[in-house]
Order: C-alpha cells, then sequence, then structure tokens
C-alpha cells in the first residue's frame, strides 16, 4: 500500500510547492484604495444664526481628493485632506454638516458623516469654533472579510482665522488574504498532474 502511495504524495507535494510559488511568501496582504472626488463625495453645512449678522458656512472638497490613491497592510492607517469649511458673519453661529466619503475603490464603498458645531466671530474673524462628528469613528467589513476604520477629524479651534481642514483617516484593522489569480493557476495545474499521477496509476487509493 506504501509503495502506491508514494506517487500520490509526491503529487500532493508538487501541487503545494506549485501554489507556494506563486508568489513571495514574505509579501503582506493588502487593502487598495482610490477615493472619488465630487459627485460621489460630498459635503454641505447649514448655518443657524444665534445672534449673527452676516453668518454664513462655506464647505469645499479638497483639491487633490480624487487623487488619493494608496494600498494599506494590516495594522496601518492613511489621513488625508477631506474638505475645507469657512466661516462668514459678526456674531454666534451654530452649523451641521453632513459630508460622504465614496471609494471608486473598493467599488461602490461610502461612508456618511454628520456633524454639529457652532462659532462666534468678530469682524469676519473666528475667535471660537468647533466642529464634533455624531456617527464617526466607525466600522466599515468589506465582502472579503476585512474591516475597515473610518474617522473625520473633529475641530476645536480657538484663536485668529475663518476656516478650518477636515482630514479623513482610513485604517486597515483586518485584512484577509486573497490567493493571487497566478497561485490559483498554479495549484490548479498541481491538482491536474495529481489526476493524471492516478490515471496511470488506477490501484492508488482514493482521496477522502
Amino acid at each position: 500500500m506504501f509503495q502506491h502511495m508514494k506517487p500520490l504524495v509526491a503529487g500532493a507535494f508538487i501541487a503545494t510547492s506549485l501554489a507556494a510559488a506563486g508568489g513571495p511568501a514574505s509579501a503582506a496582504p493588502s487593502l487598495q484604495f482610490d477615493i472619488a472626488g465630487a459627485p460621489t463625495s460630498s459635503v454641505s453645512a447649514n448655518v443657524t444664526p444665534v445672534a449673527c449678522l452676516g453668518c454664513s458656512v462655506q464647505t469645499t472638497l479638497s483639491a487633490g481628493l480624487d487623487s488619493e490613491v494608496f494600498s494599506l497592510e494590516e495594522g496601518e492607517s492613511r489621513s488625508f485632506d477631506f474638505f475645507t469649511i469657512k466661516v462668514a458673519g459678526l456674531g454666534v453661529a451654530t452649523a451641521t454638516v453632513a459630508a460622504t466619503l465614496a471609494f471608486d475603490l473598493p467599488t461602490g464603498l461610502s461612508v456618511p458623516g454628520s456633524g454639529d458645531g457652532g462659532y462666534v466671530t468678530v469682524l469676519g474673524v473666528v475667535s471660537a469654533g468647533y466642529l464634533l462628528w455624531n456617527n464617526l469613528p466607525t466600522t466599515v467589513i468589506l465582502s472579503d472579510g476585512s474591516v475597515l476604520g473610518i474617522a473625520f477629524s473633529d475641530i476645536l479651534s480657538f484663536g485668529l482665522g475663518n476656516s478650518a481642514t477636515v482630514q479623513a483617516t482610513i485604517s486597515a484593522l483586518e485584512v484577509v488574504a486573497v490567493p493571487e489569480p497566478a497561485s490559483l493557476a498554479l495549484l490548479g495545474a498541481g491538482l491536474l498532474g495529481l489526476g493524471f499521477i492516478r490515471r496511470r496509476n488506477p490501484a492508488l487509493p482514493a482521496m477522502a
């Protein structure tokens, strides 16, 4: 029986070796990201004057948002400028902000955020302001089981200046390894070879 098992074991070893040869053993799995610009990604704000003359809030997506393309291995993070918020007026006002960060890759992924803020201006220059997100940070589970952390930065600003930039941070909390097509092809070739060995040696025991 052991004599018949030798070709079977050899074939299995070949199949496994071919699969392992498909890529560097030390290569860690990673996730690929491509951030979408407008109109898929978006931001808007509504201002409510408390005691304010000519108060307004303007939001603008970062000019380089659509150019953000990167990859992350498990445990890595990437931060980038998401949008700028600019306020004007004289007095005190509150505001609500709604923003959606969308992705071209992973396809179809989008993360909405809503935040509340307020500011005090003197002659159009902010002396105090804040923006706090209500539903972030959050986690997202991708279709392959990988887990992302998504956060938008809060704003706590005191001093001169009437604009601030909100950043988005993407964190790869868990990355699920997906076999490369080449590895799958090599594994398939190895298994075909194993089948060929069995056909040439019909006395070999069937695999459980």
